[in-house]
């Protein structure tokens, strides 16, 4: 089976792309350049292809199939240094494998409670930057990928998109409202903070009535 799956992630991968045995029956990916769309394209691939491969009769014949848990994240945003960037991609396939397998993306939420990085307890989250300017960065174009009611709900505001990854400012810490925005738009969040007054008034000035 481990031979199946080596052949789907050469097959999948990019050619500057680099895949590794990680340890018993995890694999892992070095993919340079990639955001977390293209990383996901590249895991959806690897999926694909895998579902190709055909299994010996003995497992076939007895409708086994293989599946995969694939979880993705970015250097060196959302996460600060190579330590990390392992636990939030091993946190991030713990989430997928509870899901019944797939892709999923890093999120700041998967951080917290028992259910973040199952090896070694927290992810470590590095601390967001303040952003003094939220004007400066936001424009009305990426408020729209935001809904109203959570702009308002959490005075958020857009301030930059890379790839499937929102660049959010908050007032402050807030992990509920990181998970909330991340559920309802789909995309990863990488939180900035800045006063509070600032991102009412950007957000009023900017957000669709």
């Amino acid at each position: 089976m481990l031979k199946g799956v080596a052949s789907a992630i050469k097959q999948a991968v990019r050619l500057y792309d680099v895949p590794t045995r990680y340890g018993g029956d995890e694999f892992a990916i070095i993919l340079p350049e990639a955001d977390t769309e293209v990383a996901s394209r590249v895991a959806k691939r690897i999926i694909e292809k895998l579902d190709s491969i055909l299994l010996p009769p003995e497992m076939s014949g007895i409708g086994m199939r293989i599946g995969l848990s694939i979880g993705v994240a970015t250097f060196p945003r959302p996460l600060s240094d190579a330590a990390a960037l392992v636990e939030a991609a091993d946190a991030a396939m713990y989430r997928a494998k509870g899901s019944g397998g797939g892709v999923r993306v890093w999120e700041h939420s998967f951080a917290e409670g028992p259910r973040g990085s199952m090896r070694n307890g927290r992810v470590h989250v590095p601390p967001a930057p303040y952003l003094a300017d939220p004007a400066r960065l936001a424009r009305p174009e990426l408020q729209t990928l935001l809904p109203a009611h959570l702009a308002a709900e959490w005075n958020a505001v857009v301030v930059g998109r890379d790839g499937q990854v929102l660049t959010i400012a908050l007032p402050a810490p807030n992990a509920s409202a990181i998970d909330a925005i991340s559920k309802a738009t789909g995309f990863a969040i990488y939180p900035v903070f800045s006063n509070a007054s600032d991102l009412e008034a950007t957000r009023r000035r900017l957000m669709p009535a």
